[in-house]
């Protein structure tokens, strides 16, 4: 019994002692442990800064090749950018002396030509008064021209008259026919002499001159032989006052052409056509309200507008032309009644020759 307590004692004993040394060696090894871990992160630290500080070195070493390059690369585009503007500059400066040698030659072309534009609306101006003057010299000279022509229209028509009387009065002419182609032919000597000056002085011959300047036909407002009266009659006369202003326009030959409307007592309106100088002259002195004397004749033509030509038609018009015209008497002036003194300003004037 004691031998089991004692035994059992020393059991515990032992046991404890074995607990006691097993926790301090296993102290001990947790402290061997925990100085092997920290070697081991020291070791480990050591060896991780030893490979950063050489990856820093190796990195700063490419930097510092890189950064060299790149210096090396700068300073040889500085070099070539410093010869490129070098040769730019130089290149300007050729260029701007170019420009100002050019900016002079034209500013010396500018002077000539504005000198030679001077002298050229000088005489350009000089020709010009000279035209105008040229121009109202052969203005009066185509005035007294017309004058003229319608003054020898008007004496071969007197002419003719008087040789009709003449062929109606004087049977004891054997060949009235040959006496008035005889006349006539005087007549279209003059009128072509006419003519010559009026082509000579770069005018156009109007139709009348261009009708009369050839000598007519043997027949006449007689028979050809016998002095009977004609057969036909073609011929209107009119005494009416003017309706409306005469119109004036010309053919496309350049002969000019006026249209006119005669107002007769019987209110009925004659639409006129003069051609050549009676157009000419009705433009010219006929008015609204004057008092014309018309001899004239019926004559058909044929006219074509473009849209008829396209579709292959003419227009046929009957119209009366113009043999004689003359003004009968002017309208009279319209009373001016803002002036009531003129009727006594102008009683001395009618009673001075009294």
């Amino acid at each position: 019994m004691k031998k089991r307590v004692l035994t059992r004692s020393l059991s515990l004993q032992i046991g404890d002692d074995l607990r006691s040394r097993l926790d301090s060696s296993a102290r001990q090894l947790r402290l061997t442990r925990a100085a092997l871990v920290r070697t081991a992160v020291q070791i480990y630290l050591d060896n991780r800064q030893d490979h950063f500080t050489a990856m820093v070195a190796a990195e700063r070493r490419e930097r510092a090749t890189e950064q060299a390059t790149v210096t090396a690369g700068i300073e040889r585009h500085l070099a070539v950018i410093a010869a490129a503007r070098t040769a730019l500059a130089g290149t300007i400066q050729d260029h701007l002396a170019l420009i100002a040698t050019d900016r002079k030659q034209r500013s010396q072309d500018l002077s000539a030509i504005t000198t030679a534009t001077q002298d050229h609306l000088a005489l350009m101006a000089a020709d010009r008064k000279q035209r105008a003057l040229d121009r109202d010299a052969l203005a009066h000279q185509h005035d007294g021209i017309d004058r003229v022509a319608e003054d020898l229209q008007l004496l071969i028509a007197m002419l003719n008259e008087l040789a009709l009387f003449l062929f109606a009065i004087a049977p004891e002419v054997h060949d009235s026919a040959v006496a008035a182609v005889l006349c006539n032919r005087r007549h279209a000597e003059w009128l072509t002499k006419l003519r010559d000056v009026m082509v000579a002085t770069q005018r156009q011959p109007s139709a009348a001159i261009q009708q009369f300047s050839s000598p007519p036909a043997a027949t006449g407002a007689t028979g050809p032989t016998t002095g009977e009266p004609p057969e036909t009659i073609n011929q209107v006369i009119l005494q009416g006052r003017l309706d409306l202003p005469v119109t004036l326009r010309r053919t496309p030959a350049g002969d000019p052409v006026a249209n006119y409307r005669l107002k007769t007592d019987d209110g009925e309106i004659h639409q006129i056509s003069a051609f050549g100088l009676f157009g000419t002259k009705a433009a010219r002195d006929f008015a609204p309200d004057d008092l014309i004397y018309v001899e004239a004749e019926f004559r058909t033509r044929d006219f074509q507008t473009v849209e008829d030509k396209t579709k292959g038609r003419k227009h046929t018009v009957r119209e009366l032309c113009v043999t004689k015209q003359q003004l009968v008497d002017k309208a009279p002036a319209p009373a001016i009644a803002s002036e009531p003194h003129s009727s006594a300003s102008l009683a001395p004037a009618k009673q001075a020759p009294s």
